[in-house]
Parts: C-alpha cells; sequence; structure tokens
C-alpha cells in the first residue's frame, strides 16, 4: 500500500481548488440566484400541525 506525505495531500488539494475554482464559483452563483425561498417549502397539513403543537405544549 502506497503512503502519502501531508505535502502531497495538501498539493493536492491546491491543485484540485485552482483546477476547479471557476466550477464551484459558478454554482454558487447559480445557487444565490435561485431566488430560493429559505425555511418550510412544504406546508403543514392540520395532523401535522396538531402533532407538532402537543410537542410545543409539553416543554
Amino acid at each position: 500500500m502506497k503512503t502519502i506525505t501531508t505535502n502531497e495531500i495538501k498539493k493536492r488539494i491546491e491543485r484540485n481548488k485552482s483546477k476547479y475554482e471557476y466550477v464551484i464559483k459558478r454554482v454558487t452563483e447559480e445557487i444565490e440566484n435561485e431566488g430560493l425561498q429559505k425555511g418550510r417549502i412544504r406546508p403543514r397539513d392540520p395532523i401535522e400541525r396538531e402533532v407538532l403543537n402537543k410537542f410545543k405544549n409539553n416543554d
């Protein structure tokens, strides 16, 4: 089994980071520009709301 040194790992990380930097930036910008809503997307149904309220009341 071949062992690799910490320096080799660091060099690989730097090489891959610079190689894919444009892709990482592009994907990050796409995600930010999607206008995604943060938080809950699916509305709660009445049964789910009832169950969750029971947990809140037990505090």
